[in-house]
């Protein structure tokens, strides 16, 4: 069997059928979706278009000598033929991929596991719209506070072991974290109150995904993602019935996709 025929054998997901013919239904072994990278490491005099500090959110100025404990990894696969170095911190990362629970709670770890990581985005963004208090589980009546809620989500989603998802028009996947990452970016602008730092944190960590799957972010930098998907739930004022600055009600925990009635 060629490639291409093996990649016809593969299954397509609703709605994707049309693709299959030109092979656009699944990564596969497509050559047109799979590219060499090659990045290197820089230390002193570092020099491009764009340099990035990951770990603090912000811009730096060329040449760049990097302080004791960093590292430049130079980008050769920008867009646009740019060049990009995203200075970074050479300690060991944080171990997440461990057996440890994501959450100490037995009934709301299931939960989030049974809706999956697009359900699990859309929650965090509907939670830090609507700015509940507390949110009840649909099938066990108990209660959990917001801040716990967004921190399990946030958690389990920078879990390297949680599934990631397969854009089918932009032919490309999207890990988790990365997903996270964005969709911050897209609650900081939609929902809440936007911050230069944060957003520049925030989106710094996200190209360096795309570009650098292999990256693993400190635990402290990971910690400091969840503080800011908790302070966009405290500075979120926003309501689609009533405008700004409401009450806290109680919301249930629900399927993101289906609209429950408040209690």
């Amino acid at each position: 069997w060629t490639v291409e025929e093996m990649m016809g054998m593969v299954k397509p997901l609703p709605g994707s059928e049309d693709k299959v013919e030109q092979g656009g239904h699944c990564l596969g072994c497509h050559r047109k979706i799979w590219n060499a990278v090659e990045n290197r490491i820089e230390e002193k005099d570092v020099c491009a278009d764009v340099i990035l500090d990951v770990c603090r959110g912000r811009a730096l100025e060329e040449p760049y000598d990097c302080k004791p404990g960093e590292r430049a990894l130079m980008v050769s696969n920008a867009p646009r033929g740019a060049s990009v170095a995203f200075v970074v911190r050479k300690d060991v990362p944080g171990a997440t991929a461990n057996a440890t629970p994501h959450t100490v709670h037995d009934a709301l770890d299931p939960f989030l596991e049974s809706i999956g990581t697009g359900g699990c985005v859309s929650l965090l963004q509907k939670v830090v719209r609507r700015r509940p208090r507390a949110l009840r589980h649909p099938d066990t009546g108990e209660e959990f506070d917001a801040p716990v809620v967004l921190g399990a989500i946030v958690r389990r989603l920078l879990d390297p072991r949680q599934p990631g998802i397969f854009l089918l028009d932009a032919g490309v996947y999207v890990s988790a974290r990365q997903h996270l990452l964005k969709r911050l970016l897209i609650i900081m602008a939609e929902d809440s109150e936007y911050s230069d730092e944060n957003a520049c944190l925030l989106a710094g960590a996200a190209l360096l995904r795309e570009f650098d799957a292999s990256w693993e972010p400190l635990a402290s930098l990971m910690e400091r993602w969840e503080g800011i998907a908790l302070e966009l739930w405290r500075t979120s004022e926003y309501d689609t019935d009533k405008g700004f600055k409401w009450r806290w009600p109680l919301l249930f925990l629900s399927n993101p996709r289906v609209s429950h009635p408040q209690c």
